[in-house]
């Protein structure tokens, strides 16, 4: 998170230990000044778009503008989507707006799967792939990749090869490691999924 006191130094040393390091603009409230600072150390992702962040408070009534818009703006850096399928992380015209943004190439899907005990509030209580903290709030969700990528093709359209690309070979691209997986290529790892049309694996 760009807004956290003495990050610079941490950022050097990070990258000093390991010059391949990749660095993320976490869970974010970040100015777009505070993001600027750090951008020799090219941060090449944000983590979780449009969710968990804030924006800075204008006068007037008018838009404020915080790391989302930051990382829009910003061609090189990928943006990370959590697609749930009533679309309460991203709502879907949002996600529809990254999209539309940033490219297929600029965006990796991500499950943000986590265990939580806490039963769902009665609200949501159809919700199968969500996770709920003690409060009612959200806390991370059940999503696995596969239906992950079916939510992203029914909130926004995309194709199939589309959904595969975000959640294969962009999430390879920003490690650096594209040139060994994430797509099907001769000399790539053999680490294969067979799904059909609607994303069920086979």
């Amino acid at each position: 998170a760009p807004e956290r006191p003495d990050l610079l130094p941490f950022l050097e040393y990070a990258r000093k230990v390991n010059p391949d390091v990749v660095f993320a603009v976490g869970h974010s409230e970040a100015t777009p000044m505070q993001i600027r600072e750090m951008r020799k150390y090219r941060p090449t992702l944000q983590t979780h778009s449009m969710n968990a962040t804030q924006r800075i408070e204008v006068p007037g009534g008018t838009r404020g503008y915080g790391p989302d818009e930051y990382c829009f703006k910003e061609p090189d850096v990928f943006c990370e989507l959590i697609s749930d399928s009533r679309g309460i992380h991203v709502n879907p015209e949002m996600q529809q707006l990254l999209i539309h943004n940033k490219g297929i190439e600029r965006v990796v899907i991500i499950s943000d799967c986590a265990k939580y005990d806490s039963p769902n509030p009665p609200e949501f209580a159809d919700i199968t792939d969500l996770n709920f903290d003690a409060n009612g709030g959200i806390a991370g969700s059940r999503l696995t990749m596969d239906v992950a990528c079916r939510n992203i093709m029914t909130h926004t359209n995309c194709g199939i090869a589309q959904a595969f690309i975000m959640a294969s070979l962009n999430p390879a691209k920003v490690l650096g490691m594209d040139d060994e997986i994430g797509s099907i290529k001769i000399n790539k790892k053999a680490d294969l999924v067979f799904v059909d049309h609607k994303f069920n694996i086979k």
